[in-house]
Parts: C-alpha cells; structure tokens; sequence
C-alpha cells in the first residue's frame, strides 16, 4: 500500500462529512461557494476529498462550522503534485441561465464516453469536465479538461487568471465584446475579471480543452 494512502482515506473522510452537513442544511454548492467566497469548484474538490489550499479550507469550514483541522500529514504541501491519469471522475455541467456560469451538477458523474456525447449532441448537457489533481496545498493554479458541447455561461471573478488550450475541435471564446475562435493548437489566456464564455464553433458540435486557472 502507497505511503500516501491513509492521507487520501483522511481527505475523503473529511469531504465526505462537509456533504453531509451541507445537504442536511439545504445549501448549493454554489451558496456555499458565495458564502466562503471561494470559487465553486474548490468546494467540490474539497468534498471530493481532494487538496486545496488552507486558507480556501478555512473559509469553507468556518462556513460549514466544523474545524479546517485535518489529521497530521494531511495537509502538508509538497514540492511537486501528480495527476493520476486512471484517477478520472468526468462531471456534468448544467447551465440555468446564459448571463451566468455554468452550475455543477454534484450528484452526476458521466463516466461512459459514448453516453456523455449522446447527452451533449442532444443538448442535454452543455459541459462536461474532469479535474487535474495535482494541485499543490499552497498553489494558485488549478487545471481540468473539459468537453464542450454548449455554452459555459457568462462568467468573472473576482482576481486570477485562465489559460485554455483547445485538445480537439474549435472553440468560440468572447471575452467582454471580443470574439475569436480558437481551433485545434490553439491557446488563449485571459483575465477572469473579464465576463467571458465559451463554446463550440462551426463545424465543430464537441470540443475538448484544457482549461488552467490561478486565483
């Protein structure tokens, strides 16, 4: 057994009992990323039991009301952080409204390639993505492939910067009045502060990036 192992058990455990008390209070991911004012996926990968940096923990449990405190060796930061390629949970995206970014559906993870691409051509989903988990316990930067088959939403934050990097396809991207489409090879990187969104460009119906963060 892996070194690592009881550490990753420790995670999850913790994750696991943020969830809970999040669905016995009726909050959205997305309120309680509001609230912690944190990204929304941070909270996800939090209770998914996967690292993030301390002081986002913090905030997200003061918001939840438990202790950020987890077992030693848990939240160590390391040098480097490795991506598991067989470690992939692809999740869905729903957007309710197009002036708004793309909502996590937390309860549906899409694992089967040719279902995900039936759901996305009917438009049934708009996005698809998976994580990168290898951020470090102390970084800003953050990483996940996504499979776009309709708009992200409009979205800004408030600090930080993006990178896409367009695997497959051809991907519209507007930020602010800007419009320019990025095909296969192609990269963009952007300020977040910026309402922008994404989706597939003629011809393409499905497109794959690379989309890399920093807060």
């Amino acid at each position: 057994m892996s070194e690592i192992d009881p550490i990753r058990s420790d995670l999850i455990a913790f994750g696991q009992r943020l969830k809970g008390i999040r669905r016995n209070a009726k909050l959205s991911i997305r309120e309680v990323a509001a609230r912690a004012k944190v990204d929304k996926n941070t909270v996800l990968a939090l209770e998914q039991g996967r690292p993030v940096r301390e002081r986002s923990r913090q905030r997200i449990s003061t918001v939840y009301g438990v202790l950020p405190v987890l077992p030693d060796g848990a939240v160590r930061d390391e040098p480097a952080s490795f991506h598991d390629g067989r470690d992939v949970v692809w999740i869905r995206l729903d957007v309710e409204d197009v002036e708004r970014p793309s909502s996590v559906s937390v309860t549906e993870a899409v694992q089967d390639d040719a279902v995900r691409r039936k759901l996305g051509l009917a438009g049934l989903a708009q996005q698809f993505f998976h994580r990168l988990s290898c951020t470090r316990e102390q970084g800003t930067l953050r990483a996940a492939v996504f499979e776009v088959y309709g708009t992200s939403g409009r979205a800004s934050q408030t600090s930080g910067e993006g990178l896409i990097y367009v695997l497959e396809g051809s991907l519209r991207f507007q930020i602010g009045d800007r419009v320019h489409v990025l095909r296969t090879g192609d990269a963009v990187t952007f300020d977040r502060t910026i309402p922008h969104e994404h989706r597939p460009a003629p011809p393409s119906r499905r497109c794959r990036i690379l989309y890399v963060q920093t807060d």
